[in-house]
């Protein structure tokens, strides 16, 4: 399951919870989910927070 973060202007903390909530429920259901284009200021959360470590994230 693709997540499309190319719209997306602000993502926090709570955002980055509820991505990993979704993605322990995809593998719970045998899927993967991914973060496909995620804008540069974006891709510093995830990275900030180790977060691209946990989900499998992809710029544009």
């Amino acid at each position: 399951m693709d997540i499309d973060f190319q719209n997306v202007t602000f993502c926090d903390v709570s955002s980055l919870t509820a991505l990993l909530w979704a993605r322990r429920q995809a593998a719970g259901a045998g899927a993967a989910l991914r973060v496909v284009r995620v804008r540069p200021h974006t891709a510093l959360l995830f990275r900030h927070t180790r977060g691209d470590r946990l989900l499998d994230v992809s710029g544009t």
